[in-house]
């Protein structure tokens, strides 16, 4: 399996786990399972942990998730998103100005107490 996609042992947010380097399809793929899961919890907090893989998806991949695969996939809009990724690796900040420029609350960290506390906090407009 290229990625896990589970319910946080706290009941707080859905965990994605990606285990190979991140392409356009692998995205889609993970994405509509996150998107799954969340709806049978009716919980739209994610936790999207990429450490250890590099997201090699070309710019355009990255356009059409954000703009199209997302809305069709219904991922919903009071969503938070929260990307883990290694310091150092800027694979991953296109993805995040993407999900940002196309009206979904994502933001990119390197250490995850800092993402769940992120996550904690209630979105506001």
């Amino acid at each position: 399996m290229s990625y896990e996609v589970m319910l946080a042992s706290d009941g707080s947010h859905i965990r994605i786990r990606v285990l190979k380097n991140v392409t356009g399809d692998l995205e889609i793929m993970f994405s509509g399972a996150a998107i799954e899961e969340a709806r049978k919890y009716g919980l739209w907090k994610f936790l999207a942990d990429v450490r250890g893989v590099r997201n090699v998806a070309s710019a355009l991949e990255q356009y059409r998730l954000g703009y199209d695969e997302m809305y069709r996939l219904a991922l919903d809009r009071t969503s938070k998103i929260a990307i883990l990724a290694d310091v150092g690796d800027d694979s991953h900040d296109f993805v995040e100005t993407i999900l940002r420029n196309a009206g979904f609350m994502c933001r990119l960290f390197t250490d995850e107490p800092s993402a769940l506390k992120w996550l904690e906090v209630e979105r506001t407009a």
